[in-house]
Formats: C-alpha cells, structure tokens, sequence
C-alpha cells in the first residue's frame, strides 16, 4: 500500500482522536496508575485517549487497574483492554492499534 493510501485511509482515525496513547502493563499495576494520574494532568481527556493493554500478567493486575480506574473516573478515557497472550511488547502494541481503528477509544 503506498503512502497516500495509507494516510488516506487512517485520516478520518486522526480526525476523531486528537492522540491516542499505548501503555502495555505485564505486571507493573501501581506504575501503570501513577502513569494515567500524571497523564490525567496533561492531556485533553476529551479530544484523548488511552490504550491500556495487559499482556496476561498472570497476577491481580487486571482487578487492581479495572478498580482504580473505576474508583479515579479514568474509565470516560482509559480502554482496558486484557490480551489473552502474552506475545511480548511489539504484539501488546498491535492490539492497541486495531483497538484505535476499530474506534474503542
């Protein structure tokens, strides 16, 4: 696909979503919170978005951020969304982005 396609077909994506932000959690819950407190102060949470992936962390992660992102009312611009493998970090990312196409966040 050339490069005109390419843009011509994800330009309405950008249109609706002023940014989209990736974070892949495997295991590291209280930092993945501390992340979305500070981002909370920087980003237009209505124009914002945030892609949360849990690579199958195996531990209570998934409880703990559904909890905290319910409990700070991060869930109007946090997506959750639980990986049902672990298939590393570059993988983690994949989902994010057909996440932001398929327009879930």
């Amino acid at each position: 696909m050339s490069t005109n396609n390419f843009l011509k077909k994800y330009e309405n994506f950008s249109k609706q979503i002023g940014l989209a932000i990736v974070i892949i959690n495997y295991r590291t819950p209280n930092l993945v919170i501390d992340c979305l407190r500070l981002l909370q102060k920087q980003i237009d949470i209505n124009e914002h978005c945030v892609i949360l992936v849990d690579s199958t962390s195996k531990c209570d992660s998934v409880l703990m951020l559904k909890q905290r992102i319910l409990d700070n009312q991060y869930n109007s611009w946090v997506t959750l969304i639980e990986s049902p493998v672990n298939e590393g970090f570059l993988a983690g990312n994949n989902v994010s982005i057909k996440a932001v196409t398929a327009n879930e966040c």
